[in-house]
């Protein structure tokens, strides 16, 4: 049995390293083919007369055509195509789908200037910090109401969602109440755009509702596609079937999701030390949310049950300890155990990581001109030290800052990364 599946395997094989090791020996016997036809040239024209072709010109001709034939067609392009080629097919092939979406999404992408590989991972971390992508369950083949996505916002922070409504024309500002609004969107052939914007890009426990998402997608158009109705018809032009790629796994500092999850859950606070007058910039991240939706069995494993290990990673990337508590509450009379996950720089050094990162990828949100100050502040620490003048700047930084802040300019979305 062993031995049929090992046949089956390297003979019938599918996969991309499997082959290019099949590349690999077929190059290595060419190669040795090849030596061994290179020694009869070196022999012959190393010594007088013919000793191994008799004199046979037609045959040294052949030898020589054959020697380089072998080593070039059969030896170094197998190898170096076919086999480092395979090696790499992979990885190729993960880049090609996450940065390629379907040609009329493409072509909308491309009208509004939008860079996918930018507004992507940021859309996640945004959704992945303050969003909910609802899909009902699916029982007996159906759903009982159609999804949406919803992303909460500040109500100081309107400018961006406008912003984003107007780049990806999805969604509609809803539900403003006190402090907040909420991003929807409902439609699905929006609802298929953000999915396709935002695959591969998920590090939370929200890709299990992401992947329903998508299930929800699929069905409909393989449910509907021979449907008559104008209106459907119309839905199913305009989506495609997707197929979800799996958790981003690839550094922080990689894409700009980070800048998304901090414009969500985020914090830069100038911590004013009053006995010994200093001011210490602080960057804080604190997820305070637990993942207990609908959980389907058949795919348990592909998604993180918490958000302890993007928490970590997080941490191990900026260099700071990730510190978490937990709370017991009493709901419907059970006990449910929550969990807080939080990271803070609170010293010059270790803010390093968070300056080169949100340089990289600013915030969008008013959280820039926070971190602008904070950056601000943290810099003139570094070249000064902690002084009177230091201490007079913080408290005057302060007077227009987070909570306080009473002067908005929206400059940095004239532009952003997100378009080119």
């Amino acid at each position: 049995m062993s031995l049929k599946l090992n046949i089956q395997r390297w003979l019938f094989s599918t996969n991309a390293k499997d082959i290019a090791v099949l590349y690999f020996i077929f190059a290595l016997f060419s190669a040795m083919i090849g030596t061994g036809l290179s020694a009869i040239i070196r022999l012959e024209l190393a010594n007088t007369g013919s000793p191994f072709l008799h004199g046979n010109t037609q045959a040294f001709n052949v030898v020589i055509t054959a020697h380089a034939i072998l080593m070039i067609f059969f030896f170094v392009m197998p190898a170096l195509v076919g086999g480092f080629g395979k090696i790499r097919f992979k990885s190729v092939i993960n880049l090609t789908e996450k940065n390629t979406i379907d040609s009329e999404l493409n072509n909308k992408l491309n009208e509004n200037q939008i860079n996918y590989n930018n507004l992507g991972p940021y859309l996640t971390g945004l959704i992945e910090g303050n969003g909910t992508i609802s899909v009902s369950k699916k029982e007996l083949g159906k759903y009982k109401y159609k999804p949406s996505i919803s992303i909460v916002f500040n109500k100081k922070d309107k400018p961006l969602c406008k912003y984003l409504i107007n780049l990806t024309k999805c969604g509609i500002i809803n539900k403003e109440k006190g402090n907040y609004f909420i991003w929807q969107i409902n439609k699905l052939s929006e609802f298929y755009i953000i999915l396709s914007l935002t695959n591969g890009y998920y590090r939370t426990p929200k890709y299990e509702g992401y992947l329903r998402a998508i299930e929800f997608n699929n069905d409909y158009i393989n449910k509907n596609i021979n449907h008559t109705h104008p209106n459907t018809i119309n839905i199913i032009n305009n989506i495609k079937i997707i197929k979800a790629l799996p958790l981003d796994s690839s550094n922080i500092e990689s894409n700009s999701w980070l800048a998304g999850f901090t414009d969500a859950d985020g914090n830069f606070s100038l911590a004013i030390d009053s006995g010994r007058l200093r001011i210490n910039p602080a960057y804080r991240l604190e997820i305070r949310q637990n993942y207990n939706n609908y959980v389907d069995t058949q795919n348990k494993g592909l998604y993180p049950r918490d958000y302890f290990e993007i928490m970590s990673k997080i941490g191990a990337y900026l260099e700071v300890n990730l510190y978490t508590r937990s709370r017991n509450m009493n709901i419907d009379k059970e006990i449910k155990t929550y969990h807080s996950y939080i990271i803070m720089t609170n010293s010059i050094i270790k803010n390093t990581n968070v300056i080169k990162y949100f340089d990289k990828f600013p915030l969008l949100s008013s959280k820039f001109l926070d971190y602008s100050n904070w950056k601000y502040m943290d810099q003139y620490i570094k070249i000064n030290g902690q002084c009177k003048n230091t201490w007079d700047l913080g408290l005057k930084l302060k007077k227009d800052y987070n909570s306080t802040r009473t002067t908005f300019t929206w400059k940095h979305l004239v532009n952003s990364y997100l378009e080119h």
